[in-house]
């Protein structure tokens, strides 16, 4: 569960996006000290998801979406016989870029750790935002507890399992 370097760039899917946008916290991910990116996949899930009502709208303007090339759209086509069309697109584009893949989905995963790919997760993202002081430690406490509260299931109860001489 570590966090990503300052040279990463990460490619966000769905899941990520949407705890941070449920916990009313997408600002903190435009406060890392990396490069953040979606794919078009992840987009359209993230829109469909508020034209449902289950996620709040909001305006992505500020990340930038990834076009996918050939290589990496044959390879997200044979990943989506395992995996939803953000993870494989994102897991692709992670692949191919040598990027850090940000999901919580247990099968990109699984299938980002067959391939070598850098992975993170909200707990990464939010320890990471910790040790770049951007967040105290109270602060990044009560933001797992609202993700929590808007149905993130974390694998954690508190960050300072993983934080340490924070």
């Amino acid at each position: 569960m570590e966090a990503p370097s300052s040279e990463d760039t990460l490619i966000l899917d769905t899941t990520i996006l949407s705890n941070f946008l449920k916990a009313g916290c997408l600002n903190l991910l435009q406060s890392l000290n990396c490069e953040v990116r979606l794919c078009q996949a992840v987009v359209g899930e993230i829109t469909e998801g508020i034209h449902r009502r289950k996620v709040p709208a909001a305006t992505l303007d500020w990340l930038p979406v990834v076009v996918l090339s050939a290589e990496e759209q044959s390879f997200a086509e044979r990943l989506r016989s395992r995996l939803g069309a953000g993870e494989a697109d994102s897991l692709a584009v992670a692949s191919t870029r040598g990027w850090t893949l940000a999901t919580d989905d247990r099968d990109a995963r699984r299938v980002a750790a067959q391939f070598q790919v850098a992975v993170t997760g909200t707990i990464g993202i939010l320890v990471r935002l910790v040790e770049e002081g951007i967040l105290d430690l109270e602060k990044a406490e009560a933001t797992l507890k609202q993700m929590i509260a808007q149905g993130y299931y974390s694998p954690i109860s508190s960050l300072g399992e993983v934080l340490t001489g924070s």
